[in-house]
């Protein structure tokens, strides 16, 4: 998900990265639907939400049903949501024909809803076990700049999170029946934004700015899509439904990116520059096209291409240790 408009196209080639990590939380949600063996004597009712083009989801969803499949024949319906905008066709074809589909494990099914996850999606008391990754930290709208504050993340940046993460948490809570958990993964704003991470997300663009390729009036109005929350803004979240939720688990970790790792063993720079660029190209070309709105497709796709050269300097300019911090959260229904 980007915005309440906008979905990201071509997700699953670049999505390697955080598959590594969602699977780190496989144990967490793994109990958690262990426990919903206890709530219901049906089928057990799983909802995902914001799953763009499918890839991660069907896989996560497939090892964690694998381990569930050794103790439990229980019936399991998943069902996927995301923006009506969502490429809905990818989903569908993944899990009726790759190799990794949970559809190939026995009284599993599936849905799918195009809604936005900053509405109430399934009814009340309905849902056993929810899950996200990497989409609860996608905002709304654009905040608001506070007058006088002039940094890329400003103090709008805050109040939006705050605001956004309080709706989606109230929605996700009416849903879930209670003792029913959501586990989400979220972005961390921790040290990445002043490592290499965030120099590759900003560097490209201030490269085109400086080409002339883009003015700083369209930088200025450039639509920033996520806040990371710091795990005090998480907590001061989680504060507002003491009395709906029991917080189960709440953690930062830092996770260094698998491209890293390979580049080290494998000294192949061109190999770890294509990785990486891949995996920035899906998230920031929302950021970039939503400042060319004057340019027409073809002027579109050059600058979107030297925008691609430029991030691969920034990559192989600085070789150290490129991580992201994370929130893991999960939460029970009183």
């Amino acid at each position: 998900m980007a915005f309440e408009q906008h979905s990201l196209n071509g997700y699953n080639s670049g999505c390697a990265w955080q598959l590594e990590i969602n699977l780190k939380s496989l144990d967490l949600f793994e109990n958690c639907l262990k426990d919903t063996l206890n709530l219901t004597e049906g089928p057990i009712k799983i909802s995902d939400y914001g799953c763009s083009e499918g890839k991660n989801s069907i896989i996560y969803f497939s090892e964690c049903l694998k381990r569930f499949r050794s103790y439990s024949n229980r019936t399991v319906w998943i069902t996927h949501t995301d923006l009506p905008s969502n490429n809905w066709s990818e989903v569908h074809n993944l899990l009726n024909s790759c190799d990794f589909s949970y559809l190939n494990l026995p009284n599993t099914y599936f849905s799918t809803v195009g809604r936005s996850f900053f509405n109430q999606i399934f009814p009340s008391n309905s849902i056993h076990v929810g899950f996200s990754a990497f989409s609860f930290h996608y905002l709304s709208k654009k905040p608001v700049r506070p007058e006088g504050d002039t940094s890329l993340v400003h103090g709008g940046f805050i109040k939006q999170g705050f605001e956004d993460m309080k709706t989606i948490l109230k929605h996700r809570i009416e849903e879930l029946v209670p003792g029913g958990t959501l586990t989400t993964i979220v972005a961390c704003s921790g040290e990445q934004l002043n490592m290499v991470l965030g120099k590759i997300f900003i560097m490209p663009f201030i490269a085109l700015l400086n080409q002339g390729l883009i003015s700083e009036e369209k930088i200025k109005t450039m639509e920033w899509n996520v806040h990371g929350m710091k795990i005090e803004e998480m907590r001061n979240v989680l504060k507002e439904f003491d009395d709906k939720i029991d917080v189960v688990h709440l953690e930062v970790n830092k996770r260094i990116c698998p491209f890293y790792t390979e580049y080290l063993e494998t000294h192949d720079l061109s190999l770890y520059q294509d990785k990486l660029n891949n995996y920035f190209s899906v998230l920031s070309k929302l950021q970039l096209f939503s400042i060319l709105d004057d340019k027409t497709e073809e002027e579109k796709q050059m600058i979107f291409e030297r925008f691609q050269e430029e991030t691969k300097k920034v990559i192989a300019a600085d070789l150290s240790e490129v991580y992201m911090e994370i929130i893991t959260l999960v939460i029970r229904k009183k």
